[in-house]
């Protein structure tokens, strides 16, 4: 706990575990093993403007908010883009996603986090990389809408 802050604060979870907590909500642990973070949190490597070392640090949610086509941009080499709307059956939607991470012959891997469009009924792919520019399709391969809009983590390789 942290002076004046009794909801932010590491503690000790469980046996070889220590934890971290923002707003009375864990955030993430470190194990034996590994650093696990909750789906509200995401890892990022960004570059420091003095000699290319990398830092870490964490990085919030890209929400779109106008359509499910509207371009979105974040800095972070990893993070959570949410979709603006539920995704119609067979449908595919394509946009832009801007980041000043990306290169040209890098890649951008891309994992579904949605609790409700678990189920493997949506396709993700970059089909074109640019240097600070991607383009992400969305493919609904089911018969009928997602439960959700889809949610999903990026991840920025160069």
């Amino acid at each position: 706990m942290f002076l004046g802050d009794v909801t932010t604060g590491i503690y000790r979870s469980a046996a070889d575990e220590i934890a971290f907590s923002t707003g009375g909500v864990q955030r993430g642990k470190w194990t034996s093993t590994s650093l696990l973070l909750s789906a509200s949190a995401s890892l990022d490597m960004s570059s420091d403007s003095g000699g290319g070392q990398r830092i870490l640090g964490l990085k919030g949610n890209v929400v779109q908010i106008t359509s499910n086509t509207t371009t979105v941009g974040a800095n972070g080499m990893s993070g959570t883009i949410e979709m603006f709307g539920t995704i119609g059956a067979e449908t595919s939607h394509t946009f832009i996603f801007n980041n000043g991470n990306m290169t040209a012959l890098g890649q951008v891997l891309l994992t579904l986090v949605s609790a409700a469009v678990t189920d493997m009924r949506v396709l993700l792919s970059v089909p074109t990389m640019g240097a600070g520019t991607c383009t992400i399709a969305v493919f609904n391969v089911h018969t009928s809408p997602t439960g959700a809009a889809p949610k999903f983590r990026y991840f920025c390789i160069n």
